[in-house]
């Protein structure tokens, strides 16, 4: 918290939902997770739904996780991501993992900001060059 508090200009982001699984020692952490929220410079992404200790469709992680950042970070602050190349071993795959995500992102503003724009403002535009060839 002192490193926070000490550079409020530096931007931190927590991967797989901080690593706290739907445990209790999860839910432990998960409840401070929340109390970071209250520095405007860190970030969580909403990745790896598979390791929060849950079966597809990961009903817990929307409710038990992803709900409460929304509240606390708003979408803003989160972003989407799959954990590749291990979610390809997982139910649905990569392309299954996005469509969930977004059926659980209500409206069409906080689906584009979680679903890439939060990652666009952390990170930068992605571009895509064309090579010319000789």
């Amino acid at each position: 918290l002192e490193l926070l508090k000490a550079s409020p200009k530096t931007t931190m982001i927590l991967d797989h939902f901080g690593f706290t699984g739907l445990t209790e020692d999860g839910d432990k952490a998960f409840a401070l997770l929340l109390k970071l929220a209250e520095y405007p410079q860190v970030m969580v992404k909403v990745s790896a739904l598979f390791r929060q200790n849950d079966d597809s469709p990961y009903d817990r992680v929307r409710k038990e996780r992803l709900v409460p950042l929304l509240e606390a970070f708003g979408p803003d602050r989160l972003m989407f991501g799959t954990d590749f190349p291990f979610v390809l071993e997982q139910p649905g795959s990569y392309g299954g993992t996005v469509d969930l995500v977004k059926t659980w992102l209500e409206s069409d503003d906080n689906r584009n900001k979680v679903m890439g724009g939060t990652a666009q403002k952390a990170f930068g535009a992605w571009s895509v060059s064309k090579s010319s060839s000789g």
